[in-house]
């Protein structure tokens, strides 16, 4: 997995884990968030690399998934853009902490 995509399954995790099984969370969490092989995965929990990659593809499926249907993250990510777009250019300091203060809540 390419690191782009190894970024957005992060993201994607941090928004949706409470909709994967705990096998599949506990895998997910190896993998984005440890970054544990497969097969380090696989000798932790005493299950096959097959196994890990199994539950790794369906919660991956699961969070794209989520995601197509909700959007939350598109609506960070856009957000995100705005608030680059806005920090570009010259502004008062009381903008400056408007900024600030809307990235404070989201």
């Amino acid at each position: 997995m390419d690191a782009s995509k190894f970024s957005q399954f992060a993201k994607l995790y941090d928004l949706y884990h409470p909709l994967l099984t705990d096998k599949q969370k506990s895998i997910a969490e190896a993998t984005f968030l440890q970054d544990l092989s497969l097969a380090e995965i696989a000798e932790a929990l005493n299950i096959t690399r097959s196994g890990v990659q199994d539950h790794l593809q369906k919660a991956m499926q699961k969070l794209e998934d989520a995601e197509a249907s909700l959007g939350f993250l598109a609506v960070f990510d856009r957000q995100e853009s705005v608030l680059k777009a806005l920090e570009s250019t010259d502004l008062t300091d009381e903008q400056k902490a408007l900024i600030q203060a809307l990235k404070d809540v989201i």
